[in-house]
């Protein structure tokens, strides 16, 4: 178990560390975009389907590097990654939380998915989408998001609350590639706003959780499972769609 002692920090620290995360989501951002260019000049004029699984694939990647830069970092300073090792177990009330966050988050689309969303289809793409997606870039966006910011805030001097908040505002900030995508600024907004507000749900199950890793982790992947292919494939034909538009 990793404790700080939050009162013994100052005000140089707290800006140290969120400077630190910031840099760090934004390095996140630079890479995805970095990637997404490569992609766009690469595989100009293929497939719908083929691109969504690639840029799918490209997210993994640059997850997967901010990752690997960023235990270097954390061990170069003698940073622990996490709070709570993985091994320890969450309370029962993150598990609850995240159940039930699940069946009112992903459920809907399972009984009544929204026009071109085929969450059951037994394709190549959506099982291959969805393994990438889920276990994957979902996973390795909790390990950046409730995992290393996390720890690195509270190492800070950071109060829970206001570490919710900040790791859901850089999560949210961390999906705007999809106005991007969609060629479109408003698309980019509705998903930053969206993806903030899963953040912040995300972060209430880490916290009932005991700040435990898992149980946040395994809904994220759970949500991104059934959702992230074809939002992707969404964005990139142009049909990702805002109230009101």
């Amino acid at each position: 178990m990793t404790t700080f002692a939050t009162n013994t920090v100052g005000p140089r620290r707290r800006a140290r560390t969120a400077a630190g995360a910031i840099g760090l989501t934004v390095l996140l951002v630079l890479t995805l975009q970095l990637l997404a260019s490569f992609e766009a000049a690469l595989l100009a004029g293929a497939p719908d389907r083929s691109l969504a699984l690639v840029k799918i694939a490209g997210a993994l990647i640059a997850e997967g590097s901010v990752i690997a830069v960023a235990l270097i970092v954390f061990r170069r300073y003698g940073l622990p990654p996490f709070e709570h090792p993985l091994a320890e177990r969450a309370r029962r009330a993150g598990w609850i939380a995240a159940g039930v966050m699940w069946m009112v988050w992903a459920l809907p689309l399972i009984i009544q998915a929204p026009e071109g969303i085929e969450v059951l289809e037994l394709s190549g793409f959506n099982i291959l989408g969805s393994l990438l997606a889920g276990p994957g870039a979902g996973a390795a966006e909790e390990i950046i998001f409730r995992g290393l910011l996390m720890s690195l805030l509270a190492w800070g001097g950071w109060k829970i609350v206001p570490r919710v908040i900040l790791t859901a505002a850089m999560f949210g900030l961390a999906h705007a590639g999809w106005g991007l995508l969609s060629g479109e600024w408003r698309a980019g907004l509705f998903a930053m706003a969206g993806t903030t507000v899963l953040g912040l749900v995300l972060g209430v199950v880490y916290v009932l959780s005991g700040r435990r890793l898992l149980p946040p982790l395994i809904l994220h992947a759970a949500i991104n499972l059934i959702i992230e292919p074809w939002l992707v494939l969404a964005a990139i034909t142009g049909t990702l769609t805002m109230p009101g538009g």
